[in-house]
C-alpha cells in the first residue's frame, strides 16, 4: 500500500512538474510575442500630404499588426501561408494574347465579372514575382482582394507563363521595364477612361519601381503604384539568400524552376546559353551568371544586381507609391530597406512590418482565406486612390 501510495505522489508530483513547465514556457512565449512580435508598423514618409493620405485613409497602419501567434517565424510565414490560402478563389480568366514588338509573346489575364462598367471601372494591374503568374496562390487572392472592393483586376503574365509560348530568349529580368510600359500602354489606349494602378509583389516589384524611375513623366498615368516584398539592394539580397537555411528554402528552389522553364520552353535561347552550364546552377547568382546577363547585355552579375536595384531611385519616381517589407524578410535585409530615402522622397512611401516573411503577413490564429495584413493593406491602399486619390492632386 505504501509503495503505491508513493507511487502515486511521484507520477503527481512528475505531472505537476510537467505543467509548471508547460505553463512557464507559454508564458514566456507569450510575454516575447507581446513585446517584440506586436508592434505597430514603421511609416516612412517625406511628403505630408501623402502621409496624411495614408494614416487617414488606411486606418491599417494605426493599428499593430498581430501576426499569427504560433507561426511568426519568418521561415514559417513565407513558407506556411500557402497552406492555409491553398483553398483560392476560381476566377474565370478572359485571355488576351499581346505580340510584342520584337515578336515576344505576353499574356494578359483578365476577371471581368464584377467590372460595373467595361469602360470606366477603375483597373488594376498585377506583376506576380519570380516564376509566378495569374495562378499563384497570392495572386489569385490579390485579385479576389480587388473584385471585392469594386474594381477590375488583370494579371500581366510575364513572357513564357499564363500559357504564352516563350518566343524570343528572354527571362525574368529586375532591370527591364519595356514589356511594363508595352502592356501598360497597351491596357491604357484601350481604356482611356479608366483609372490604373501597378501592383507587384517581389521581382514583379522590383521591375515596377524600375520603370516608374527610369519613364518618370513618360510612364503611363497611373493613379498609383503599390509594392510588396521587394529586394531593394540585389547584391546583398542575393548574400542572405546564399545563406545556409535561405538557400535550402528559397534559393535552390527558385533556381531550379528557371532551370526548368529553360529546359521547357527555351528553344529561343539555344544561341545565347550552354544548357548544361546553366543546368548546373544551384543559385540564383550562378544562374544569372549563366544566362540572364548574356541575355540583356550586362557585363557581369554585379552589373545586372547593382543597376538593376531600386536603392536609390525613389527621388525619380513621380506616382503616389506604397511599398510594404517585413523587417525579417530573407530577401530584403532590414538594413537594405532605405527608410532614410523614403523620407526624403515626395511620391514614395514604404511600410515596414516587424514580421511577415517574404509576401507572407499571415495574421489570425488559423489564418485562412487570404485575408493577411498584406490583403487588408492592398484593399485599403486601392479603395483610397481610386476613390479619394485626388486629395493627392489637390494644392
Amino acid at each position: 500500500m505504501e509503495k503505491n501510495m508513493d507511487s502515486r505522489d511521484t507520477e503527481a508530483g512528475s505531472n505537476w512538474l510537467a505543467s509548471t513547465v508547460c505553463v512557464g514556457l507559454g508564458a514566456i512565449y507569450t510575454a516575447y510575442y507581446l513585446r517584440y512580435v506586436v508592434q505597430k508598423p514603421v511609416l516612412a514618409c517625406g511628403n505630408p500630404k501623402l502621409k496624411s493620405f495614408l494614416t487617414t485613409h488606411l486606418p491599417l497602419l494605426s493599428h499593430s499588426y498581430w501576426p499569427t501567434f504560433w507561426a511568426f517565424d519568418t521561415h514559417l510565414q513565407t513558407v506556411i501561408h500557402s497552406l492555409f490560402q491553398y483553398f483560392t478563389p476560381k476566377h474565370n480568366y478572359r485571355s488576351e494574347k499581346l505580340s510584342t514588338p520584337d515578336g515576344g509573346e505576353i499574356m494578359l489575364h483578365w476577371e471581368d465579372s464584377g467590372a460595373r462598367d467595361g469602360r470606366t471601372t477603375p483597373i488594376v494591374i498585377i506583376l506576380p514575382g519570380l516564376t509566378g503568374d495569374s495562378h499563384s496562390i497570392y495572386v489569385k487572392h490579390m485579385v479576389d482582394d480587388i473584385m471585392k472592393v469594386g474594381f477590375r483586376p488583370v494579371v500581366f503574365n510575364q513572357r513564357g507563363f499564363g500559357g504564352a509560348e516563350l518566343k524570343t530568349p528572354r527571362t525574368f529580368c529586375a532591370g527591364r521595364t519595356d514589356d511594363i510600359h508595352f502592356v501598360l500602354s497597351h491596357i491604357h489606349q484601350f481604356y482611356p477612361e479608366a483609372k490604373l494602378l501597378a501592383a507587384g509583389a517581389s521581382i514583379g516589384g522590383i521591375m515596377l519601381l524600375n520603370y516608374l524611375a527610369e519613364y518618370g513623366r513618360d510612364c503611363v498615368p497611373l493613379s498609383g503604384a503599390m509594392m510588396v516584398s521587394v529586394a531593394w539592394d540585389l547584391v546583398e539580397s542575393c548574400k542572405s539568400l546564399e545563406q545556409p537555411v535561405n538557400s535550402f528554402l528559397y534559393n535552390r528552389t527558385l533556381t531550379s524552376m528557371l532551370i526548368h522553364l529553360v529546359k521547357t520552353k527555351g528553344v529561343a535561347f539555344r544561341e545565347h546559353y550552354d544548357i548544361n552550364s546553366v543546368s548546373k546552377s544551384r543559385t540564383l547568382r550562378e544562374f544569372d551568371s549563366q544566362l540572364t546577363v548574356k541575355l540583356f547585355g550586362y557585363r557581369d552579375v554585379q552589373h545586372y544586381y547593382t543597376s538593376s536595384s531600386p536603392k536609390g531611385k525613389l527621388g525619380k519616381v513621380l506616382v503616389p507609391t506604397l511599398c510594404l517589407n517585413a523587417a525579417d524578410d530573407a530577401f530584403s535585409p532590414l538594413y537594405t530597406i532605405p527608410l532614410e530615402e523614403a523620407e526624403q522622397s515626395k511620391n514614395v512611401a514604404i511600410v515596414v512590418t516587424a514580421r511577415g516573411g517574404h509576401v507572407g503577413f499571415m495574421e489570425g490564429f488559423l489564418p485562412h482565406g487570404g485575408k493577411t495584413y498584406m490583403s487588408k493593406l492592398f484593399s485599403q491602399y486601392v479603395t483610397a486612390i481610386f476613390k479619394e486619390g485626388q486629395e493627392l492632386l489637390a494644392h
